[in-house]
């Protein structure tokens, strides 16, 4: 009888559990899709802007007619737009990542420093150290590479 009492309050924990944890996932990812969705619009969008600036640019003061009368680039049409895509989507995955890289280093950094302080000041040291230090080998790397080619 003991037991049963046990189990049967377990299993009603359980459930408790199981059912926020499917409210949880159901609540992110609507987020992430919501996410991922503003994302691609923003990129479409900026990709559309650009493209009819710059198609309005090429366009415009016969520009046009003196590349293709000169021969000097096969469809720069689509090369603007291929070009144009190419830029805005490498940009935008870049500043995102750094926008996440910089929100994680500060709420990482806050928890952190709530923990244990002098733990954070020694790993903030050492990670500006391991930097410093990468940058000084790579410009002398750079330095050696650029005289083994000359």
């Amino acid at each position: 009888m003991h037991v049963f009492c046990v189990v049967f309050c377990l299993s009603s924990h359980f459930s408790n559990i199981l059912h926020i944890f499917l409210t949880m996932i159901v609540i992110l990812l609507q987020f992430f899709v919501l996410r991922d969705y503003a994302r691609e619009t923003l990129s479409l969008r900026w990709r559309s802007w650009m493209t009819s600036y710059y198609m309005d640019r090429y366009l415009n003061n016969q520009t046009f007619y003196k590349i293709q009368s000169q021969s000097i680039i096969d469809n720069p049409d689509q090369r603007i737009v291929d070009d144009l895509s190419s830029f805005t989507g490498t940009s935008l995955a870049f500043s995102l990542t750094l926008f996440n890289a910089a929100v994680d280093l500060i709420s990482f950094s806050n928890i952190m420093f709530g923990i244990y302080p002098p733990l954070f000041v020694v790993l903030l040291v050492y990670s500006i150290g391991g930097t410093a230090i990468s940058v000084f080998l790579g410009r002398v790397m750079k330095f050696c590479i650029f005289l083994a080619i000359v």
